[in-house]
């Protein structure tokens, strides 16, 4: 059996999700000072691509593409954990959005910022599955 969180156990994950917000901040500036946004041409600091190995050439798209890769994935997860402080605040967190039902404290020890509870998740896991293959 599922049980409401305490407003104790809210605020001890809303502290995670706050500190996990100020890290993910940090990082995507780290991520932007890397110079993810830079061109082929600026990255391998030559006037022209067209004298580089191509395997100079390939290696840096590689990085510049990885780079952007986790950004966007830091991104999507920033949003996560906004909208899960939005919850606390309207007094919403814990209860899945799909089902209505509470999310399992073990859950939200694990995922933080999950708005659904794992039967959903699996469920949409599932369709979104399906709808690939």
């Amino acid at each position: 059996m599922v049980f409401m969180l305490s407003k104790k156990k809210i605020r001890q994950l809303e502290k995670r999700l706050r500190a996990e917000l100020m890290e993910l901040s940090e990082d995507l500036a780290q991520t932007h000072d890397l110079g993810s946004e830079r061109s082929l041409r600026d990255a391998v600091k030559e006037l022209s691509a067209y004298d580089n190995h191509p395997a100079d050439l390939g290696s840096e798209a590689f990085e510049q593409e990885k780079d952007l890769g986790l950004a966007n994935a830091f991104r999507v997860r920033q949003a996560a954990i906004e909208e899960a402080l939005d919850r606390i605040n309207a007094g919403t967190y814990g209860v899945c959005q799909k089902c209505g039902r509470p999310i399992a404290e073990e859950r939200l020890e694990a995922l933080p910022y999950a708005a659904t509870c794992i039967d959903c998740q699996r469920e949409s896991e599932a369709t979104a599955y399906r709808r690939v293959r």
